[in-house]
Formats: structure tokens, sequence, C-alpha cells
């Protein structure tokens, strides 16, 4: 079964109900969903809403790849995303998702061990906690 080759970036905007941290900064926007495109290197890239004609351009930094699963609520999974995740002996781990040597981990935070995401998924026992630019918070305290 072919995943599909969906991304997501912030785009920023005055009438955006999120804000983010990048580079210590804060920026108001929303998050876009849709294919990803560049119209030429000197522009930040463009990504280009699924089934609409619209299209954004996005802070690059904030650019993510959907990893083609869920996590415990249904909600999709995309590079940059906070997971919790059990772990041997009834331990709750916390890690940043990634993609490194062809598929997608969780890098742990602080006392966590690494785990193939497609491993916390299957186990039924991933759950998107924010992503690193909502919740800065959640590296910091862990």
């Amino acid at each position: 079964m072919a995943r599909e080759h969906l991304y997501r970036g912030f785009h920023e905007c005055k009438d955006g109900n999120t804000i983010i941290t990048l580079n210590g900064e804060q920026i108001k926007g929303k998050w876009i969903e849709g294919y990803l495109y560049r119209l030429s290197e000197a522009l930040n890239p463009f990504i280009m809403v699924k089934n609409r004609s619209a299209s954004y351009q996005v802070i690059p930094e904030t650019v993510g790849e959907y990893t083609g699963l869920t996590d415990n609520n249904g909600k999709k999974i995309f590079e940059e995303d906070i997971v919790t995740y059990w772990q041997v002996l009834d331990h709750k781990g916390i890690g940043i998702i990634e993609y490194s040597d062809c598929s997608f981990h969780i890098k742990p935070i602080k006392d966590s061990y690494c785990c193939l995401l497609e491993i916390a998924v299957g186990w039924h026992n991933a759950e998107i906690i924010g992503n690193i630019f909502e919740n800065p918070e959640l590296l910091e305290n862990n």
C-alpha cells in the first residue's frame, strides 16, 4: 500500500489562530497541509492544498512530511511532532518524530529510548502531545 505524500508547513498570517516559536521569535499564522513544491530556490516552499487551487507560502524550517501513520486518536503524525509512547517496563517515553535511515523514528527526549514509529503505532501507544514549534516547553522540561 502506497503512503500518501503529504506535507505540513506554517503559513505566517494575521488571521491565523496559532502562535509558533522559531529562533526565539513568536510568529502568528496557521498550519497548512498539502503537497509541497518550490517555484525557485530563492523563494520559500509553497504548499499546494489538496483538492483546492489555493497555495500558501510557508516557513521552510516548519515543513514536515506526513508519516503515513496516525496516533491513538486518529490524528495524522508529521515530522517534528512530539509524542508520548509506552516503553519497556511501563515507562512512558516522550520523543520527536524524525526521518532517518529510510524510516520514521521517535527521537527520545531525556530518559527515553529510541523507537521505530511504526512499532509504537502498531502497539497502539503513540499519542501526539504537540510539536517542536508550538510547544518548545515540552523539550525544555524533559
